[in-house]
């Protein structure tokens, strides 16, 4: 899910639906995901749409780092301002 969340939400807000289409998890699983990921500040859910801004996308990618995600894939996912942002809190 957040590996989903860093790819889609690179351009700008994205359809929760779209998002869980992409994580490839059960609806209701999704559901209570993003639910949680709001109430923990990691993105903000407006209607049927998803927004991150930059600094919720750098905490996604830490959070993906910490669960063990690879960090060149996570990188792959981040525009090169929150790349360095990322680098310097590592």
């Amino acid at each position: 899910m957040l590996i989903s969340l860093l790819k889609l939400t690179r351009q700008g807000n994205v359809s929760a639906e779209l998002v869980k289409k992409d994580a490839k998890l059960p609806l209701e699983i999704a559901e209570k995901m993003l639910i949680k990921m709001e109430r923990d500040g990691l993105i903000y859910l407006r209607d049927k749409f998803l927004e991150a801004d930059s600094f919720q996308r750098l905490k996604l990618a830490m959070a993906a780092i910490n669960h063990g995600a690879d960090v060149e894939n996570v990188s792959s996912f981040l525009q090169w301002k929150e790349f360095e942002d990322m680098a310097v809190l590592r």
